[in-house]
C-alpha cells in the first residue's frame, strides 16, 4: 500500500477523511492510513449488481453481506 512509505498502515475501509497529493487518507485505531484505490473503484466494474447506482465518492455509510454503501444526492449508492 503507498501510505507504508510514509510509516502507515493501509486502510481496511473507503471512508475518506482527507486527500493530500499521495492520495486519500483515513483514520485506522486512531491512527492516520492510505486508502487502497483498488478498495474503492468507482464504475460499472467495481460495484456490486444492485439495483442501485454506482456512488461517485468512496465515503462508506453502511456495509453489508451485499455490499458497501455510500449515500449521495439522498439516495442509497453501492461503492
Amino acid at each position: 500500500c503507498w501510505s507504508t512509505v510514509f510509516g502507515y498502515e493501509c486502510c481496511d475501509d473507503c471512508n475518506v477523511f482527507t486527500s493530500d497529493e499521495n492520495g486519500d487518507w483515513g483514520v485506522k485505531n486512531g491512527e492516520w492510513c492510505g486508502i487502497k484505490s483498488s478498495l474503492c473503484k468507482n464504475g460499472t466494474e467495481g460495484c456490486p449488481k444492485t439495483n442501485y447506482p454506482c456512488c461517485s465518492h468512496c465515503n462508506v455509510a453502511m456495509e453489508d453481506k451485499t455490499a458497501r454503501w455510500g449515500i449521495e444526492n439522498g439516495d442509497w449508492c453501492t461503492i
